[in-house]
């Protein structure tokens, strides 16, 4: 072998390694990439494909799923109702930041008489209500009513500082229950954060602890360690008696401003 033929395989041989070193740098990246919580594989610490592990998404085998209590359509006058769910998530640390529901009215010969539709949000581990107001059913009173979660909406991993939140309701008191029933009670926010946008549902309960009343009003703010008073009320007497009382207020946890 000639020099120039020597010369020219060694050119060659730096070219073609030259080729490999940068098709490495183009490939061995995208091989090796870190496991990431969105690149739509199973890797990493996760049980399932971008979810479980250190992911903000719970796998569906992960989390338990909401127990759906019980659903009401309860009169308010004449052929007006309000229609309340009860609902528990069992799940510590798990929520929905937004979930679709519908409940379903039914008259005594289970003919469809009306839904209503709407958005919620699922805080972790507790109970809670779901209201929807002034619906009129025309000339059928409802005999069922039906709530569902609509949709594939996913459990989320709560901050840990959020669980420290907690509404509650205080020093609760009825009057005018001959008249136009009017519930007082003090909602008390017990954490370091000013909590705003809260929803509380009243329910009152007859001897039987059936649910008869259902009532919903909004807090726009309260600060840190601080109390707000709210009021319920309905336009006409029960014919129960009402033995019982429960608010349930509450914020989504995802829209808390945390620091």
């Amino acid at each position: 072998m000639t020099w120039a033929h020597k010369r020219q395989l060694t050119i060659l041989a730096i070219l073609i390694a030259c080729g490999l070193i940068i098709l490495a740098l183009i490939i061995v990246p995208k091989i090796t990439k870190p496991a990431t919580c969105s690149d739509g594989r199973q890797n990493g610490t996760e049980s399932g494909v971008d979810c479980g592990g250190i992911c903000k998404l719970y796998c569906v085998s992960d989390v338990q799923p909401l127990t759906i209590q019980w659903s009401r359509a309860l009169p308010v006058t004449g052929s007006i109702y309000n229609l309340v769910a009860y609902i528990e998530n069992p799940n510590r640390d798990a929520g929905i930041r937004s979930i679709n529901y519908e409940f379903r009215i039914y008259d005594a010969d289970n003919i469809f008489i009306a839904k209503r539709e709407g958005v919620t949000y699922v805080n972790p581990n507790g109970a809670f209500v779901v209201f929807e107001g002034g619906v009129d059913v025309g000339n059928r009173p409802p005999k069922y009513t039906i709530f569902e979660f609509k949709g594939t909406s996913r459990f989320e991993r709560v901050d840990p500082r959020a669980l420290d939140v907690f509404l509650s309701s205080q020093d609760i008191q009825i009057e005018n229950l001959g008249t136009r029933p009017r519930l007082i009670a003090d909602i008390e926010n017990s954490s370091i954060y000013e909590i705003s946008n809260i929803t509380a549902v009243a329910l009152l309960f007859d001897e039987n602890e059936n649910v008869v009343g259902a009532s919903s009003t909004i807090v726009e703010s309260i600060l840190p360690g601080s109390r707000d008073q709210v009021f319920f009320t309905w336009p006409a007497p029960f014919m129960e008696n009402i033995v019982n009382k429960k608010i349930y207020p509450r914020t989504s946890v995802f829209e808390i401003p945390l620091r």
